[in-house]
């Protein structure tokens, strides 16, 4: 069984290194600039079109209205679901090859981009975007069962202490969750790996660690919390110490029958 408190050293002493903290504090933050920053984008420009159509039309000119913006509404969305897809899912995997590569001495900002190049790009494409999917589809099912559970409670006038049901359909969404957890990882270091392998080998690694992920996970909530209150921008600064933990922890489940001591190579 892992200990956090040597995933957690492991990951300090690759920080102190070769001024790795801050390069990979630049990554962070450079990787959350680009999404968060092209999701406003997007979102203060779908803001101002619904409210200008809105407060400028009324009721019997929205039909009108809609059926003449429709094709660049449907366009809008498509494009934003687009970059999400091939920018936003390998830009992911990307920060995971960096935190990879600086454990293993090479902390150069480019291997953030390397999921970019060509010959492997798409099928990093491919493998996230259905990590995403298979996720969203159980959150869905979720949702289902929480909506029938609920009409159940309302329709037959049952007792409220059945909402506890609601959270048990949650648990295979979480088992889903953890499931998939190192897809990243995996798809980083080896970005040629096929759909199924990289599912297989991530459900194989956690299965008796899903747990013990979430403690783990869990024990960095302080520093998050004080982060947060820094108006969130100190969060910035503790995601460089979770990356190189969770990635202590990836090579630990990696090498868990081969004696893990890895640190700094």
């Amino acid at each position: 069984m892992f200990n956090r408190a040597e995933l957690k050293s492991n990951a300090k002493e690759i920080l102190r290194k070769n001024n790795t903290y801050w390069i990979s504090f630049a990554v962070c933050l450079i990787v959350s600039l680009i999404s968060q920053g092209v999701a406003l984008v997007f979102s203060d420009f779908d803001t101002s079109f619904s409210s200008g159509i809105i407060t400028n039309i009324n009721n019997e000119q929205l039909f009108q209205y809609m059926s003449l913006f429709a094709p660049f509404i449907i366009g809008f969305f498509v494009m934003r679901i687009a970059i999400d897809i091939f920018l936003f899912l390998p830009l992911s995997a990307g920060q995971k090859r960096f935190f990879i590569k600086s454990a293993q001495g090479d902390n150069s900002f480019g291997g953030v981009f390397e999921v970019f190049k060509r010959e492997h790009y798409l099928n990093v494409v491919k493998i996230m975007f259905f990590k995403y999917l298979y996720l969203f589809l159980w959150f869905m099912l979720y949702i289902l069962v929480y909506s029938g559970i609920l009409a159940l409670i309302f329709y037959f006038k049952l007792h409220t202490i059945l909402y506890f049901l609601c959270f048990f359909a949650l648990i295979p969404v979480i088992i889903k969750y953890y499931s998939y957890f190192f897809i990243e990882y995996i798809v980083a270091e080896n970005p040629q790996i096929s759909k199924k392998a990289a599912f297989e080998q991530s459900c194989n690694m956690i299965r008796e660690y899903r747990f013990k992920t979430f403690k783990l996970q869990l024990s960095f909530f302080g520093w998050l919390f004080l982060g947060a209150l820094a108006c969130g921008i100190g969060i910035l600064f503790v995601l460089p110490y979770m990356e190189a933990t969770m990635t202590q922890l990836y090579f630990y489940l990696k090498n868990k029958d081969n004696n893990y001591n890895f640190c700094y190579e």
